[in-house]
């Protein structure tokens, strides 16, 4: 899947998290000219901040599904649910919302950033995140990896 994409047009919205921020500006650092970086321009060093946030996912069946390499720990805590090793397109798991945002992403090759909330009554929280998604991908011909960054905005019991 050939993917055109203009980088530049992509901003963070004003208030925009700022540890989201400051991976959005590593991810912008490593695709230098590039419509993407690959997950091989970064040093897992380099991700610490984010440790236990931090998501990635690749690309499966060319780009019909997705897969979990690396499901956040810390998130999965407060939801009580670990996704690591599975599927995106018919996990009942995954909302449609989210979905539609990490094919987009991939469709696009342009990141997305938004804020989610959600009541889990089974678990009796409210639950509100910010999340950055951004395509990575090997040649500037496919996204073949998308990296998937959340940060708490409240966790309330009721």
């Amino acid at each position: 899947m050939r993917v055109m994409t203009d980088q530049a047009d992509f901003t963070l919205p004003p208030g925009a998290d700022p540890k989201l921020a400051a991976l959005h500006d590593l991810w912008l650092a490593r695709r230098k000219s590039r419509r993407w970086p690959a997950r091989a321009d970064f040093d897992v060093i380099e991700f610490k901040p984010w440790m236990g946030w931090l998501a990635l996912l690749d690309v499966i069946e060319g780009g019909r599904d997705l897969r979990f390499r690396v499901f956040p720990s810390l998130h999965a805590q407060r939801i009580h649910v670990d996704l690591t090793n599975q599927t995106v397109r018919d996990n009942p798991r995954i909302r449609d919302m989210t979905k539609r945002s990490y094919f987009d992403c991939i469709a696009t090759g342009r990141p997305i950033y938004g804020r989610l909330a959600e009541d889990i009554s089974a678990a009796r929280f409210r639950y509100a995140w910010n999340r950055i998604i951004l395509p990575l991908g090997a040649t500037d011909d496919a996204v073949d990896m998308i990296m998937v960054c959340v940060t708490e905005d409240y966790y309330t019991a009721f």
